[in-house]
């Protein structure tokens, strides 16, 4: 009797606690990123760019990452809990300081990224590292270690990507990738929408589309996000990379020059792991 007294005991502690560690709290994670990345900005001794250098270097558009070694992909189904554990730990924070013009405080505007590689190569959306009014870029991990961007490996504005090595040497949690997706898998994203850290969706891949723009692949998937999601993963439910988040669009029903009225649908899209493997091959 006592045995099975504590068994239930541990059980309950157990799933306490993994609820207590759930337990996000963004003002605190959002101003951790801010301390520490200002830190790294007045420190003599950081590896990382400077965002005018990073800026620069984006728009280098090169291709091919020689001896970049991808881990290989999962082929078992995980349980939900499972695959947003698996997708917070690869993914991260992106983002940037600025000077406030109204107040002389300094602010962050926060995306996402995921680790491709424990020594920290990373990926996000090529838009999100186009501010100009960009004082410094970093990226925190979920333990809320935070790494200054020491190298654009390779980036591409029609695809949206851009892969980055961060200046660590800590071993980051990444993530295998696959190709090999089709319309009607089941899929999870882990994001950040508007600072709500770690927020976990799922959904199916909804269509592979041609954006009429940039004549660019493009990944449609019906797991919502918002603004501040940029560069987040889009998994399978192995876990796998299939893409990448990058963009909505609203469709209303009526539509003139002064006011959009009845929201339909929200068109969830962003680029394959197809157009990163062809820009991490060069080919």
């Amino acid at each position: 009797m006592c045995r099975i007294v504590l068994s239930l005991l541990v059980f309950v502690l157990t799933n306490f606690l993994s609820a207590e560690e759930l337990s996000i709290d963004d003002a605190a994670i959002r101003e951790s990123f801010l301390e520490q990345v200002l830190a790294v900005k007045e420190s003599e001794n950081t590896k990382g760019l400077n965002a005018a250098a990073l800026r620069r270097e984006l728009k280098k558009e090169k291709q091919g990452i020689p001896g970049l070694k991808l881990l290989p992909s999962h082929s078992r189904t995980l349980a939900g809990r499972a695959l947003y554990e698996t997708a917070r730990r690869s993914t991260l924070i992106i983002g940037h300081l600025y000077l406030c013009d109204s107040c002389d405080e300094w602010h962050t505007n926060l995306a996402a990224g995921v680790a491709l590689s424990k020594d920290g190569t990373v990926v996000t959306n090529y838009h999100v590292l186009q501010f100009e009014r960009a004082s410094i870029f970093a990226a925190m991990d979920h333990r809320q270690r935070v790494f200054p961007i020491r190298e654009v490996l390779a980036s591409d504005k029609q695809d949206d990507l851009a892969v980055i090595q961060l200046d660590t040497d800590s071993e980051l949690d990444a993530a295998p990738l696959t190709a090999d997706s089709s319309v009607g898998d089941s899929i999870g994203i882990v994001s950040h929408p508007d600072a709500h850290f770690f927020t976990f969706t799922t959904g199916e891949i909804s269509r592979f589309s041609i954006d009429p723009g940039s004549r660019a692949r493009r990944l449609e998937v019906t797991a919502p996000f918002a603004r501040g999601s940029s560069g987040s993963g889009i998994f399978d439910f192995q876990g796998n990379l299939v893409g990448f988040a990058s963009a909505t669009n609203a469709i209303y029903y009526e539509e003139d020059n002064r006011e959009r009225r009845n929201l339909q649908m929200v068109i969830y899209s962003g680029a394959p792991t197809s157009s990163l493997l062809k820009l991490i091959s060069g080919n």
